[in-house]
């Protein structure tokens, strides 16, 4: 194992293939020739500071760019299945949602703030949508920070942050770096870069990516279509003055990730529901013949009348792009960075989460950010950073989300204003015991204009007038006759929903035969069966709020190897505005205590590190179907709970023999629900919870308070284990065979928040292998491998059954192929 250690090219991805793989925290950044036959110290910047990973008192996962070669990472999708603390559930479009350890974004919407940030370049993103951002290739390492991030970073996080660090320009080298892979589902991914000295003084990188791949649904949904390049170049005339430009441009494509409905809700009275399983495979999709036939035998509500296929074409049309710069000055007393940036998103995309007939995102954002950095040092007493950070986004968005029978019509416009001041000092109270203190100031300004304009078909009627009216008597009705009632399509604009009832003989002219009803117009269908009702929720609303958030960590070195600490972080996610509503949420805040250990054992060959974590998270922020100040019902986001997050984490890393290299962690996690309530009403009361009735709105429905307090909390297995194993055969001619197998089990975990029967993920175990033959010098490699030796589909995540039927989304089953790689 001592020759990968000082092997350039694969020594990182040598060592690191278990460690990283399993996600265990001892994470290799980079290969430091400083080695004599034990393991590395590990370098990272997750502190802004150059560090062994032994010597940095957080938890930090991270992932060299060979390792995300050799292990299949072209998206931080993938990173789920290498880092046992973190989940990313892909949304419609371009939408996701992150969670670390239980803590994430219950909220798919681009105006909402993500409670993990991603940082790619050093720039934070301020969507979540930016994990959709290819830039997997020609990195130095992907880091992921677990625990809050509010003190050092850009922007604030109160779960985490994902740091993507691309490979800079190097003075003086000519590089070229190749990467080609080919496997079943017709994978194809090519990745390079090329490193051009202009000078001395001065050098170019460009790098870029394609990424192909068959959906590996029945339907072909969950497709890949990924284009990537990143060009920058560096100046350097002197020893204390260097400036970095940066561009890069990513296009996704193709149908997009989607769901397979495996069964349905059938009521059973109020908040009452019976679960009907399916013949579905999880691998089915959303709109094969099979899984069509299936939407046409569910009851849909208000309607009472059943679903018909799905009418659109799925698909992802979205462009990500972006100029950034890197500036830095040595000025004596202490050195200042400057970080400018300006970040676009563009998307077209229709989907079908969660069972809609198709949702349809229209999203635009622009994104100008600086950070100001200075860093310096009081002698050998203290040393300190301190720095501002400035971002302003407009973000704007005409989406659909089309149910059938009710049609939400979002436009809105935001202008989010966010500054902060921080500042954190290392104390040298010894020569072995530091005092690290942290401090940042927020403040979020944002001001959002726009509405939901909902068209709800009724059967029957609607409010005062009677109410909807239910099976059996819907039946009777004439409801779910064919040809009854209204079906919508995905449609744009008001002015368009009125031209289709009109034009296909629902209503003979909708604007004069309308009637005012309570927010909005009851229109009454010509035929008598049903009335639609058009419900306007007009909003004009700002949103102001400042918070402080701090880091106090006490390290102590015990001996030279051993490092123990005690941390507390606070950190903040900002609240913010509802384009349904004139109302806004507010901050959710997470108090992280921390106690660890970093051991550097037997003569180098055994670092073993161990985390104790205690987080509480209170009022956070969930995305549902809720009732807003007027007693409608939409999906809006609220504050709605806290929980607490505990657990613990041990990794080991042993190089067992020379060219023997085992490695585990296990991760032990109590996550539930202090307290979580839902205010809702029908037909969006599918809760598996007590609940109790405070009282009604304008139709005559019960309003109803859902009490979750005491539930797991969702993408929180109680255990999780990895281990692996890796082994060189030294050969002639300075080659080596590496053959590794690393095995990953997750214990049952909840994905979504009603407590359903679909909604929990089975315990399971996923087994990847790889046998590789390489040169010692690191000038090329050919690779074949195999993951998820289980063939099996597992679910990822569900959805909330909003339209009576319960859908999962599941990630690849068996994948093989081949890998080669070249360096010159």
């Amino acid at each position: 194992m001592k020759k990968y250690l000082k092997n350039e090219f694969f020594g990182a991805a040598s060592v690191g293939a278990i460690a990283l793989s399993l996600g265990v925290s001892p994470a290799l950044a980079q290969d430091e020739a400083a080695s004599q036959g034990g393991l590395d110290q590990i370098v990272v910047t997750a502190t802004y500071r150059e560090q062994g990973l032994q010597d940095t008192s957080i938890a930090i996962d991270a992932i060299a760019s060979d390792e995300l070669v050799e292990k299949g990472i072209s998206s931080a999708y993938d990173l789920t299945s290498i880092v046992p603390a973190l989940t990313i559930i892909e949304g419609g479009g371009i939408q996701s949602q992150i969670f670390v350890r239980g803590i994430g974004n219950a909220s798919g919407n681009t105006f909402v703030d993500p409670a993990i940030t991603i940082n790619y370049d050093g720039v934070a993103m301020a969507q979540g949508n930016s994990t959709s951002l290819a830039a997997f290739y020609d990195l130095e390492r992907v880091e992921v920070l677990k625990g809050p991030q509010g003190t050092l970073y850009g922007k604030n996080a109160t779960g985490g942050v994902i740091n993507i660090i691309p490979a800079k320009p190097k003075l003086g080298e000519v590089e070229a770096i190749a990467n080609f892979g080919y496997g079943n589902y017709n994978a194809v991914h090519v990745d390079g870069a090329v490193n051009l000295p202009i000078g001395e003084n001065a050098a170019f990188r460009v790098a870029g990516s394609i990424v192909n791949r068959d959906g590996y649904l029945n339907s072909g949904g969950n497709e890949d279509d990924r284009k990537s390049v990143r060009g920058q170049f560096l100046f350097e005339p002197s020893d204390v003055f260097s400036i970095r430009l940066a561009g890069d441009y990513t296009s996704l494509g193709g149908k997009g990730g989607e769901a397979t409905p495996i069964g349905s809700y059938q009521r059973a009275g109020l908040g009452n529901f019976i679960f009907n399983r399916n013949t579905l495979p999880v691998n089915e999709g959303g709109d094969t013949d099979v899984a069509n036939a299936f939407r046409q035998s569910v009851l849909g509500e208000p309607g009472f009348g059943f679903y018909i296929p799905i009418q659109d074409e799925w698909f992802i049309d979205a462009e990500l792009y972006g100029f950034n710069a890197d500036i830095k000055l040595d000025a004596g007393f202490g050195e200042i960075t400057i970080i400018p940036a300006w970040r676009h998103v563009d998307q077209e995309s229709r989907f079908g989460h969660p069972g809609f007939n198709s949702g349809w995102w229209q999203t635009e954002a622009d994104q100008y950010s600086v950070e100001a950095r200075l860093a310096g040092d009081f002698g050998k007493f203290a040393d300190y950073i301190v720095g501002g950070w400035f971002l302003h986004e407009d973000q704007s968005g005409n989406n659909t989300f089309n149910q059938e029978f009710v049609l939400p019509l979002q436009d809105y416009t935001q202008k989010t204003t966010s500054w902060a001041l921080f500042g954190e000092t290392t104390l040298n109270l010894s020569d072995s015991i530091r005092l690290i203190g942290g401090l940042r100031y927020t403040n979020d300004n944002k001001d959002l204009n726009g509405g939901i304009d909902n068209f709800i078909t009724f059967c029957g009627e609607v409010g005062p007038l009677g109410g909807p009216v239910t099976p059996p008597a819907s039946f009777m009705q004439g409801c779910a006759a064919p040809g009854n009632l209204p079906h919508w399509p995905t449609l744009d604009t008001p002015e368009e929903t009125y031209a289709f009832l009109e034009n296909n003989g629902w209503v003979t002219d909708p604007y004069n035969t309308r009637q005012l009803f309570p927010f909005g117009y009851r229109i009454p269908l010509d035929n008598g069966v049903g009335a639609i009702l058009h419900g306007i929720s007009p909003t004009v609303s700002s949103y102001s709020n400042d918070a402080i958030s701090y880091r106090i960590v006490l390290e102590a070195d015990l001996t030279d190897d051993s490092l123990v600490y005690a941390s507390f972080n606070k950190g903040y996610r900002s609240g913010g505005l509802e384009p349904a509503t004139a109302a806004s949420y507010d901050p959710e805040l997470l108090n992280a205590w921390t106690i660890g250990m970093k051991n550097t054992l037997f003569d180098n060959s055994v670092q073993l590190n161990l985390e104790l974590f205690w987080w509480d998270y209170t009022d956070q922020q969930i995305s549902y179907f809720n009732l807003n100040p007027n007693g409608v019902l939409q999906n809006t986001t609220q504050n709605v709970g806290s929980s607490t997050n505990r657990g613990v984490e041990a990794d080991l890393l042993w190089l067992v023999t020379e060219n023997t290299m085992f490695n585990a962690t296990v991760q032990y996690l109590d996550a539930s629900y202090d307290e979580l309530h839902f205010f809702t009403t029908v037909p969006r009361d599918n809760i598996n919870c007590p609940y109790t009735i405070f009282g009604a709105n304008g139709a005559g429905d019960p309003l109803l308070d859902f009490d979750c307090s005491g539930s797991t909390s969702i993408y929180s297995p109680k255990w999780t284990i990895q281990a692996g194993l890796e082994q060189t055969f030294p050969l002639n001619n300075g080659l080596n065979l590496v053959g590794s197998v690393n095995t990953t089990w997750v214990d049952d975990q909840l994905t979504g928040f009603q407590n359903l029967p679909h909604e929990t993920i089975p315990s399971h175990t996923r087994t990847d292998v790889s046998l590789a033959l390489e040169q010692q010098d690191g000038k090329w490699y050919i690779r074949g491998w195999a993951r998820n030796l289980e063939d099996k589909n597992r679910v990822r995540a569900s959805q909330s059954p909003l339209l009576g039927m319960a859908n999962v989304q599941v990630g690849i089953d068996l994948t093989y192929g081949v890998d080669i790689g070249m360096r010159f």
